[in-house]
């Protein structure tokens, strides 16, 4: 099904279960779906990449469960999925690298377009966390590696010195971990 009927219908629902909280429980979240994707694999499984913000943002991980459990009763009792399609929700996947409030995985250097940024191979894989940027860039390796970037909706792409990756404003993206450290240019494209 197309990812945009997707997030509508579920955006739909998302409003009536935030009424339905308020009712029942007196807790007021409003959601909001960001994005939808899926890949279909080699197999013919289709997985189904299903990002919604709430807020205030829940963290708790037992209601997170109860809500993901929710998104995902209604999208298989209204969408007809099979057993080949698989879905997986995120929530709360915002930005969370922020300057002042919070350590970054990497170290930076300022240059005049771009800057620099160098990730230790001591680095967890849980600090790699999903993300989007407020705008647009291009990234690539300064040197061999075997560290990947994973765009939303697309296969993990190694990062190499010859070749830029493009990564738009908005869009959900991480790095995978590879060997060794980790250095590369990442250039900001002025809209």
């Amino acid at each position: 099904m197309n990812p945009q009927k997707v997030k509508n219908i579920l955006q739909n629902f998302l409003k009536v279960f935030s009424k339905g909280l308020k009712e029942k429980h007196d807790v007021d979240i409003k959601f909001d779906v960001h994005q939808v994707g899926y890949v279909q694999n080699l197999e013919g499984e289709v997985f189904y990449h299903i990002f919604v913000d709430s807020h205030p943002e829940e963290r708790s991980e037992s209601n997170q469960k109860y809500i993901k459990s929710e998104i995902r009763d209604f999208l298989e009792d209204h969408l007809e999925l099979s057993k080949k399609h698989k879905v997986i929700i995120e929530l709360d996947k915002r930005p969370l690298y922020n300057i002042e409030e919070e350590k970054l995985p990497f170290k930076e250097k300022k240059l005049k377009n771009s800057r620099v940024r160098e990730f230790s191979e001591n680095v967890t894989s849980e600090e790699l966390k999903w993300h989007f940027d407020e705008e647009d860039r291009m990234v690539k390796s300064l040197h061999d590696t075997d560290w990947m970037v994973q765009i939303d909706n697309e296969f993990p792409q190694k990062l190499t010195e010859n070749k830029e990756i493009f990564i738009p404003k908005g869009v959900y993206h991480r790095l995978i971990k590879g060997k060794g450290n980790l250095k590369v240019n990442v250039r900001f494209i002025q809209s």
